[in-house]
């Protein structure tokens, strides 16, 4: 009884229930090629469970689906007492658990068996995602609201107060920052009068307004503490001002956090920022690992876990950019790192290879002496990341080699616009996806040319044509496909995903990088529908879910991590959740596939 408990909707039943389903229970044998349900023919009078092989369903549509291990078929016929819609034949020997009329049918009707047998694609997905259980869990520090870590009023002083008597407020109220009357607060915290202050030799009478931070990042009270973290990381700041109803009632900084939370990214953070040479790094790719093992482990979604982990590599890049201008001296003109692929997607759970590139200012190059610089930036860079567990990238796409001026980059995207064949499209892949970690160059010329991606129609009808050809690994009868047992999510499902929203959200003239807001702003301009946009959205957080699962799995056990991911290792729910994902992602292909017929979006 033990397999039927743990299936989907049966998890969701009392003891009572299930006991009085384990009484009814029939085992029934059933060989190859045998006909259980008649299309058109006498109504089900049971309820039929698959315990082992696979029934094929057709319908007067042509439609086929296999229903394999663990799934349940009969139960549309059964509640409405019409004949089944489909024929189920045994596609191969089939042991079936089945349960009766009588028993089933209230079961069917239960508001929590009902409701998981009707919903959509998206719905099942979003419902066994680990984002979903957090709340369950005993340890769910993560979504504790942002109110209960503040223990104590605000200090704060008005603008016109000398630095030196706020620096005495602070030291007699034991805080690390104040804030700075006005209609918007401001704030100045330790790190402000040291940078801004003492660093600049400016006098003791300065007012505190002229060094403070106007006005000051604020937050919710309501907010999860997994939003103030990601707050902090992606802005790089060690304080937030949290506000209530539109009223300062507090102000929470990283030792707040990282007193609630012993693991939490802060640390790590920290621990980059103070770092004052490339050794002291080597252990970062570990401390990394060890925060996804703890988010995973209180139930924090892949999505979720990829910008914690993308903020944590931008500092990490800074760092490393701080380092190696200590050796160099100040950069020659301005300039800019971009992160690309899974990073500039803020998508990297797990550190993988490293693609970055490096572009500096017109003015430098024509410069040998400024060339050289960036090329010794870049050396440094680079060397440093993969010191820190950022193995170089096999393809080169490095700002080893990737370090030119800005107009050079500007014409290279141009470029491949302007003729899509595979290497350009395999450069748009990769540099479309660009986001600035470091350095100050605006890199809004970069920006402009991707703007013009909605009316650049030979470019999007080949490029979605070269992501229509992806296969995801699912043949006829929805069946998944695997190869030494195996399934490889990256190239089946994450990669084709990120491929659909590249596409969706170039056409929609959208500057979002992450998969997910891509395939919002599609949504949002009506070049891919809600439902479409919801099902791939609910695969790629599943898929991304599942992989990570199986990656701190092989990292616990000592093994290389890859992509792939057993499928007799998985639980039957998993299994079909998984097909379902992989089913959704083949649909959207085709419909891309469809949707660029004779060169444009139709």
């Amino acid at each position: 009884m033990a397999f039927v408990r743990e299936r989907s909707p049966f998890d969701r039943l009392d003891a009572g229930t299930l006991a009085g389903l384990r009484r009814s229970l029939e085992i029934v044998y059933l060989p190859a090629g045998a006909r259980i349900l008649e299309r058109g023919g006498p109504p089900a009078t049971h309820l039929f469970l698959v315990r082992s092989g696979s029934v094929r369903l057709e319908r007067d549509d042509g439609l086929v689906l296999l229903i394999e291990e663990g799934e349940l078929f009969g139960y549309r016929s059964l509640l409405t007492g019409d004949p089944p819609a489909s024929d189920a034949t045994a596609e191969t020997d089939v042991l079936c658990y089945r349960f009766p009329a009588e028993v089933a049918r209230p079961v069917l009707e239960h508001p929590a068996v009902s409701g998981a047998l009707a919903r959509g694609l998206a719905e099942r997905l979003r419902a066994v995602s680990p984002a979903a259980r957090v709340a369950a869990l005993p340890d769910a520090g993560l979504v504790t609201p942002l109110r209960d870590l503040i223990t104590r009023a605000p200090v704060m002083v008005e603008p016109g107060t000398a630095v030196s008597e706020t620096a005495r407020v602070m030291r007699e109220a034991g805080v690390s920052s104040v804030l700075v009357a006005g209609r918007e607060p401001g704030i100045l915290t330790d790190r402000d009068l040291r940078n801004r202050v003492l660093a600049e030799d400016r006098p003791a009478t300065t007012p505190v307004e002229a060094v403070a931070t106007h006005p000051a990042l604020t937050l919710a009270a309501g907010v999860p503490l997994l939003e103030a973290v990601l707050f902090m990381l992606e802005r790089n700041v060690h304080h937030i001002v949290v506000e209530d109803a539109g009223r300062v009632v507090g102000v929470v900084t990283d030792s707040d956090v990282l007193r609630q939370q012993a693991r939490s990214p802060l640390y790590v953070l920290r621990s980059v920022e103070r770092a004052e040479d490339r050794r002291s790094l080597a252990g970062y790719a570990a401390e990394v690992a060890d925060v996804v093992r703890h988010l995973v482990a209180t139930g924090v979604g892949a999505p979720s876990i990829g910008r914690v982990v993308s903020a944590l590599n931008d500092t990490l890049v800074r760092t490393l950019v701080r380092l190696a201008e200590r050796d160099l001296g100040a950069a020659p003109a301005p300039w800019a790192w971009m992160v690309l692929g899974s990073e500039g997607r803020l998508e990297q759970t797990m550190l993988t290879d490293q693609d970055n590139a490096l572009v500096f200012a017109a003015e430098a190059a024509g410069d040998e002496e400024a060339v050289a610089w960036f090329g010794r930036l870049a050396a440094q860079v680079v060397d440093g990341l993969v010191q820190s567990g950022f193995p170089p990238c096999p393809g080169g796409y490095m700002a080893t080699n990737w370090n030119l001026p800005l107009p050079a980059f500007v014409n290279q995207f141009r470029a491949w616009m302007a003729t899509p064949d595979p290497e350009a499209l395999l450069g748009a892949a990769i540099f479309f996806d660009f986001r600035r970690v470091a350095g100050g160059l605006d890199l809004e010329p970069l920006e402009t040319v991707l703007d013009g991606a909605p009316d650049a129609e030979l470019f999007l009808a080949h490029l979605a044509a070269s992501v229509a050809s992806m296969r995801p690994p699912v043949g006829a009868f929805r069946r998944i496909l695997v190869k030494d047992g195996a399934v490889d999510l990256k190239r089946g499902a994450v990669g084709p995903v990120v491929a659909l929203a590249r596409v969706y959200g170039l056409a929609a003239g959208s500057r979002s990088r992450a998969t997910l807001d891509r395939l919002a702003a599609a949504v949002g301009a009506g070049v891919l529908s809600r439902d479409g946009g919801e099902n791939l959205s609910e695969a790629f957080r599943f898929v991304l879910e599942l992989r990570l699962g199986a990656q701190l799995e092989e990292l616990a056990e000592g093994r290389p991590m890859d992509n792939d991911v057993e499928l007799d290792g998985l639980a039957p729910l998993e299994r079909h959740h998984l097909k379902d994902a992989l089913v959704a992602i083949r649909d959207a292909l085709e419909g891309l596939e469809f949707a660029y017929q004779g060169g444009r979006l139709r």
